[in-house]
């Protein structure tokens, strides 16, 4: 866990310059490292309020490459109770408890995570700044703190739970990937040539054009390929139903 006494230089791409939500001292690389004490700080970091959090377990959930997300199931103290909707049933004053929470965390080698690191500055970025803008549907975040290298990085976000991730093999229904591109579109639409972007510059590192040449080639080379071979299928209506 990082030391939040430590003075850091807020050079541009270091985790620094992003604003946190909650503690910015809990970065934790190890599901082991959270406490009670440290679940219900963070919770508190939330709005959620003053909480006693007197037990939990946590399980891995998902296959993530980058980064290792654990499902955490809390218990608390006999004053502050949770509906199956995660609501808080206490009046003294009504705060939502949520009965699960998912922490994400990074994961890999440091070779790996100094690859990766941009990707960690955009997630966390994106929760602590960000998520509030976005038309897609994005979970609740706690916790959104990253160390001063980028390098290392927590969320503590509400449970979806019982919904699953996609899976590539398994592939989806129609109203599944309609779902999907709307919320793809949800996410992008209000960035889109927007000035906000501009204003988030001095932690959002920009791609220089090379990169973005590169993504550009790769874009039109893969939907090329997805229209090829899905051309059969037809078109999905991403209309919703009246």
């Amino acid at each position: 866990m990082s030391d939040p006494t430590t003075e850091h230089r807020r050079a541009p791409g270091e985790g620094a310059d992003i604003p946190a939500i909650g503690h910015p001292a809990h970065v934790v690389d190890d599901p082991a490292e959270i406490t009670p004490e440290w679940m219900a700080e963070g919770l508190r970091g939330g709005d959620v309020g003053a909480v006693e959090v007197t037990g939990l377990r946590h399980e891995p959930i998902g296959t993530g490459q980058m980064g290792s997300s654990y499902r955490f199931h809390l218990e608390y103290a006999a004053d502050r109770t949770t509906d199956r909707a995660g609501s808080a049933t206490a009046t003294d004053p009504p705060a939502p408890a949520p009965a699960s929470v998912v922490v994400k965390m990074v994961a890999g080698d440091p070779a790996g995570r100094d690859v990766a690191r941009r990707g960690y500055r955009k997630e966390v970025g994106f929760y602590s700044r960000l998520a509030g803008i976005s038309r897609a549907r994005t979970p609740r975040c706690w916790q959104a703190a990253i160390t001063p290298d980028s390098r290392s990085f927590t969320l503590v976000l509400a449970d979806a739970h019982p919904a699953r991730p996609g899976s590539l093999a398994a592939g989806c229904d129609a109203r599944q990937a309609a779902d999907a591109a709307r919320n793809l579109a949800g996410l992008h639409a209000p960035f889109w040539n927007s000035e906000l972007l501009d204003a988030e510059a001095f932690w959002l590192e920009r791609p220089g054009d090379a990169e973005l040449a590169f993504m550009g080639e790769l874009h039109v080379i893969a939907t090329t390929e997805f229209v090829e071979r899905f051309r059969d299928l037809g078109s999905l209506d991403l209309v919703e139903d009246a």
